[in-house]
């Protein structure tokens, strides 16, 4: 016997818990024309590439075949929530490397080199040319080498430019990007997936010039209106953060993981704050690290919550929600899901209310949309790719099994 109750049950007609109405909604995101030509160009490679696996793996379990499947879906998601954030991985090897090579800089070659990369008026001293808009090396004796003479020159025992004299400069360079983060000045100390969208003129994509536009709708109605914006990973909240600086009617506040629990305390407190000079009114989230115990119940002041990017699992999306729609919340709640159309995300969305409708069939008359798939399938689902019939067999095979149960 299970006793299951929801926020749904009533007792004598009215609510167990009484909350205020929720309203979810989805928002449609439409990629540019040009961000959908790359789109589809990506989506035709992965097709290809797809069709000649499943003919090497058929019939077999290949664990590396599945982990491309994963891997290439991340990397989609990743792009379509911002074309900066697909070259992390490349160079969060450069980063680690630039680390250990800053710190045998002096403070004064540290400064220089900070100087020269914010003026990017450069010429590389191997071959001249001039700056590159994806960023340049940067010597402790102030010169600067574009990346492939970095890469091929970088072991000569001298500077590469004439009469300079230091000693494996090139060995000791660091990247103009990783200079900026590690600045000391606070404007200066940004990722750099951040730079890349700020040197590519690329900053405003479709998400965040959505979620700006809902925003100012809510503020128009009610200038006391608290947002929350989650998202699976801090990269794209690195991108919004960015997107709302200098923003006069936001006050942006960031709770993730490498948050200090003095600051967590210290954000939660501002947050739930309404009417006072320090209070916040945008908390940009992550969903791992605030989707359980946390109190964001803000009295009578308006919630809007935006989902960044859908999950696998829909339990964690719900869970976030509860932070904000919970006993002490007596304002509106209004929560909007963004999917890109035509896309991977719809692909995840599918598999959503697949393991939704499995949850809800557990408790209740399980329905044909209840039937799981494999996961895997479900993401080959997603670029269009399906064995018609091996999907057909799996789902024949497993309502039988159900109803023999």
């Amino acid at each position: 016997m299970v006793l299951r109750r929801t926020r749904d049950t009533k007792y004598h007609g009215k609510p167990l818990v009484p909350l205020p109405e929720k309203q979810s909604d989805v928002l449609w995101v439409k990629l540019t024309e040009e961000r959908r030509a790359k789109y589809r160009a990506m989506c035709s490679c992965v097709k290809l590439e797809l069709v000649k696996r499943q003919k090497e793996n058929k019939g077999k379990k290949n664990v590396a075949y599945a982990q491309w499947v994963n891997q290439t879906v991340f990397r989609h998601r990743r792009w379509i929530d911002h074309e900066a954030l697909l070259d992390d991985e490349k160079q969060s090897a450069v980063d680690d490397t630039d680390e250990r090579t800053l710190a045998e800089w002096d403070e004064e070659q540290h400064a220089a080199g900070l100087t020269i990369a914010l003026k990017e008026a450069h010429t590389c001293c191997g071959c001249s040319k001039p700056w590159s808009k994806d960023g340049m090396f940067i010597t402790p004796c102030e010169h600067a080498l574009c990346k492939e003479c970095y890469s091929a020159k970088r072991h000569y025992k001298r500077c590469l430019m004439r009469r300079c004299s230091y000693e494996n400069a090139g060995a000791k360079a660091v990247f103009s990007h990783f200079l900026r983060s590690a600045a000391s000045d606070e404007r200066w100390r940004r990722p750099p997936h951040v730079w890349r969208a700020i040197n590519n003129k690329t900053l405003w994509t479709e998400k965040p010039s959505l979620i700006w536009d809902k925003m100012q709708e809510h503020l128009a109605k009610d200038p006391e209106v608290k947002f929350v914006i989650v998202s699976i990973w801090t990269a794209p909240l690195d991108i919004l953060a960015e997107c709302f600086r200098g923003k006069g009617d936001l006050t942006v506040g960031r709770f993730q993981g490498n948050t200090s629990r003095e600051e967590r305390d210290e954000i939660v407190k501002r947050f739930r704050a309404c009417g006072t000079e320090d209070a916040i009114n945008t908390l940009l989230l992550s969903m791992q690290c605030g989707g359980v115990g946390l109190n964001l119940t803000v009295g009578k002041c308006p919630v809007v919550m935006f989902l960044y990017e859908p999950d696998y699992n829909p339990a964690n999306e719900l869970q976030v929600e509860g932070r904000v729609d919970r006993i002490g919340a007596k304002g509106d709640i209004n929560i909007y899901r963004l999917i890109t159309e035509d896309s991977v995300e719809e692909g995840v969305r599918k598999i959503q209310m697949t393991k939704q409708a499995i949850i809800n069939g557990t408790f209740a008359e399980l329905n044909e949309s209840g039937i799981a798939l494999e996961r895997q399938e479900q993401l080959i689902e997603a670029y269009e790719v399906v064995d018609d019939e091996r999907l057909a067999h799996t789902y024949k095979r497993r309502r039988e099994e159900y109803l023999d149960q």
